[in-house]
């Protein structure tokens, strides 16, 4: 009997049976998200994830991952197709809609990580400021918790992008 509990259980009841095989993109988001959103309890070291270039940088590799997925899996012009909708005469209007919604996913994906980040930690630098002692102990507690939180959320969303690309639907 197996034992599906954490990440590689979370794979197989989001993408299926294949999902070991997105494992180790899938850990390399989480580890690096995680330990760069830890960075951000600690008041003199500066979170990577609370610069957007970072948080872009893994919105846009998610981007051109699931992408790259879904195109090897499905051939590229089965994959285009699927952008254009279920009924034929609706394409030229689905299309243009669901590339939007395709490329509106790193703007999603990175500017939620950035936003959660850098709030969190621009208002426990501001609790330090004014209350040095007290108050940044509950709020860096809030820190661990949205840095299990974000890194859940970011890797969450990028497997389903990931189950949706390679998703191969019968006609």
């Amino acid at each position: 009997m197996s034992d599906d509990r954490g990440l590689k259980g979370l794979l197989h009841e989001i993408i299926g049976h294949e999902g070991d095989r997105y494992l180790y993109i899938i850990g390399a988001f989480a580890t690096f998200i995680f330990i760069s959103n830890i960075f951000g309890i600690f008041f003199f070291l500066q979170p990577p994830t609370s610069n957007p270039n970072t948080t872009f940088a893994l919105a846009l590799t998610s981007f051109l991952y699931f992408n790259f997925q879904g195109i090897r899996k499905q051939g590229l012009l089965h994959y285009i197709k699927h952008f254009a909708g279920p009924i034929w005469w609706l394409a030229p209007l689905m299309f243009p809609i669901e590339i939007i919604g395709n490329l509106a996913r790193v703007l999603s994906l990175g500017m939620r990580l950035f936003g959660n980040i850098f709030g969190e930690h621009a208002a426990t630098g501001i609790f330090m400021g004014l209350v040095p002692f007290f108050v940044p102990w509950p709020m860096m507690g809030l820190g661990i918790f949205g840095a299990f939180l974000q890194t859940f959320v970011f890797i969450l969303l990028t497997m389903v992008y990931i189950s949706g690309a390679i998703a191969v639907e019968e006609h």
